[in-house]
């Protein structure tokens, strides 16, 4: 692994550095960085292979910069476990391949470095079908939501959709009515008082509890809005 989740959240922190700055970071990694001593050494070295240290993007961060990013990275990790919430990240095994090698709607690589979750994670390995739609569908258009989630959750498939009111909350209901799989992908970090739409939070806890899984790429306490 060559970085560890800790650390990728230790990168997140800097200013100015986002997921394709990590993913190029990490292309210089020789040996797997799993503390804030191995990020330290790791980043040294870099500035000492500069020839321009004005260009150089090591040099913009120093020592300091890094351990105070740490600190709020250990501080997050640690909220996250007092929620019973995971976190996972691209250089692991079982990081979700759908994920890691996700191609935008412009034909560029776009992946998930890290995600958060709460419950089963095991719910990945499954084939999974999106049941997703209006927020105000018709009496009909709910029926058929939850006909079909159920009908493919007969059939151990994973019913994905966003928590949101209507179609979506259809597809999670009918995965639960016959004790099926269902997964949760959210904008907005997976402790209870950050579930959005705040109608559905019974919903996402009867996830978790009956065996389903939350996920979702912001750590603990960022709020979502309508849009």
């Amino acid at each position: 692994m060559k970085l560890t989740s800790e650390i990728i959240r230790t990168l997140q922190n800097l200013k100015g550095v986002g997921k394709k700055t990590i993913l190029k970071i990490a292309e210089n990694i020789y040996n797997p960085i799993s503390t804030i001593d191995d990020l330290c050494l790791f980043w040294t070295n870099q500035c000492r292979l500069s020839t321009n240290t004005k260009s150089n993007f090591y040099n913009k961060y120093t020592h300091d910069d890094l351990i105070a990013a740490n600190k709020i990275a250990k501080n997050i990790i640690k909220k996250n476990e007092f929620e019973n919430i995971g976190i996972i990240s691209y250089y692991e095994t079982n990081f979700p391949s759908i994920l890691k090698y996700y191609i935008n709607e412009f034909g560029k690589d776009d992946p998930v470095i890290l995600l958060y979750y709460k419950g089963n994670l095991n719910l990945l390995e499954k084939p999974g079908i999106a049941i997703i739609g209006t927020r105000e569908p018709t009496k009909n258009g709910l029926k058929a939501g939850r006909f079909f989630a159920e009908e493919f959750a007969k059939e151990n498939f994973n019913i994905v959709s966003g928590l949101a009111i209507g179609c979506d909350t259809a597809g999670h209901k009918g995965a639960l009515n016959i004790n099926g799989a269902t997964t949760a992908f959210l904008a907005n970090g997976l402790d209870w008082d950050s579930i959005y739409p705040k109608e559905n939070l019974e919903l996402a806890k009867s996830i978790v509890k009956n065996g389903g899984l939350l996920l979702s790429e912001y750590p603990i306490g960022q709020p979502c809005g309508r849009y």
